[in-house]
């Protein structure tokens, strides 16, 4: 196991709370775990949300002890560095959706077949050729007006002047231009909103819109981008940016 000398708290993840509380206790180290109060056990990604607790709450070069105790046990002890910025841990959790209808959680996790949950046509030649402005958010720049978009084109749909090989990384935060209310999309959570955001620092971008109620979304709201699973095809999650309130 991993020595726990030095250090002062812990991070356990468990799928029963109190799996971990007794393991908290027979350490000595206090362990909370807000995420399992809240919203409950996260799968593979609780040791992560229980790592990223802790830490916040961690001084700057304590070590945390991090467990993750399921069908074995896998610890570890890290040292705090420093804090990464952006939302904290505790602010995160304050934006938690409630799930209204069970059938839709249901449908949305694929325990049994809709036409939401029918996987689509997906194609490992196309994702690759489109990467780097579609994953890695690299916009091509015309080298005579300076104008940036999102998606390339022969020429700038400005200036006409035909397009280089240059590109340049957009920028991950922007301003909500126009939505739409789209209702024909298959999904478990109709309608999906797809807004168009001008990205700070130039550039354009439609993504749709997460973790905001459609009545809530409206042009000039601030938003970021966050890579998130868009659905399945071939067995395989494909993956595209969203727009989140900031």
């Amino acid at each position: 196991g991993a020595p726990r000398e030095g250090c002062s708290r812990a991070a356990i993840a468990a799928p029963g709370a109190r799996v971990a509380r007794a393991a908290s206790q027979k350490l000595g180290l206090p362990c909370t775990d807000a995420a399992m109060d809240r919203i409950g056990f996260c799968g593979a990604a609780h040791p992560l949300l229980a790592l990223a607790e802790a830490t916040e709450e961690a001084r700057l070069g304590e070590p945390v002890l991090w467990a993750a105790c399921t069908e074995g046990l896998d610890a570890a002890v890290l040292h705090v560095t420093g804090q990464a910025g952006g939302k904290s841990f505790a602010e995160g959790l304050e934006r938690v959706t409630p799930v209204a209808e069970y059938g839709k959680w249901l449908a949305s996790r694929r325990f049994f077949e809709t036409e939401a949950s029918r996987e689509v046509f997906r194609s490992l030649a196309m994702e690759h050729r489109d990467e780097e402005h579609l994953l890695r958010l690299h916009a091509a720049k015309c080298s005579a007006c300076g104008r940036l978009d999102a998606l390339p084109a022969p020429s700038c749909p400005a200036c006409g002047e035909p397009r280089g090989t240059a590109r340049v990384p957009l920028r991950r935060t922007g301003t909500v231009f126009t939505f739409t209310h789209e209702s024909y999309v298959p999904t478990p959570w109709p309608p999906v909103t797809m807004a168009v955001v001008d990205l700070d620092g130039g550039g354009r971008i439609l993504v749709p819109a997460a973790d905001i109620s459609p009545e809530a979304v409206r042009i000039g709201l601030r938003v970021r981008l966050v890579l998130r699973r868009l659905h399945m095809g071939g067995g395989v999650p494909n993956y595209y940016w969203k727009a989140v309130p900031e």
